[in-house]
């Protein structure tokens, strides 16, 4: 598995579920979609941070890798990664 199979493998496990899905493939799924909640759209603002928080709590498991999640979620809860609400109010 190449790091250039992991985007395709993200949107398309091809059948695959749990551990069967490469790792690089359920790394890229959490934080792209954490990114796109934490990012200015041109049709809506950041999420707020208990929003992301919430649906990255709520699809742990079934959307995302738990494991995963819990990893993302220990580097917002750190200060490692910061959620644009709280970038925009400092």
């Amino acid at each position: 598995m190449s790091l250039s199979t992991g985007p395709f493998l993200h949107t398309l496990p091809n059948g695959l579920a749990g551990d069967d899905i490469p790792l690089i493939a359920r790394i890229i799924c959490a934080s792209d979609a954490f990114d796109a909640m934490n990012s200015h759209r041109c049709y809506r603002d950041p999420l707020s941070d208990d929003v992301i928080i919430g649906e990255l709590k709520n699809n742990r498991g079934t959307q995302f890798d738990p494991v995963i999640t819990d990893c993302l979620l220990a580097l917002i809860e750190n200060g490692n990664i910061t959620i644009a609400e709280k970038r925009l109010s400092e």
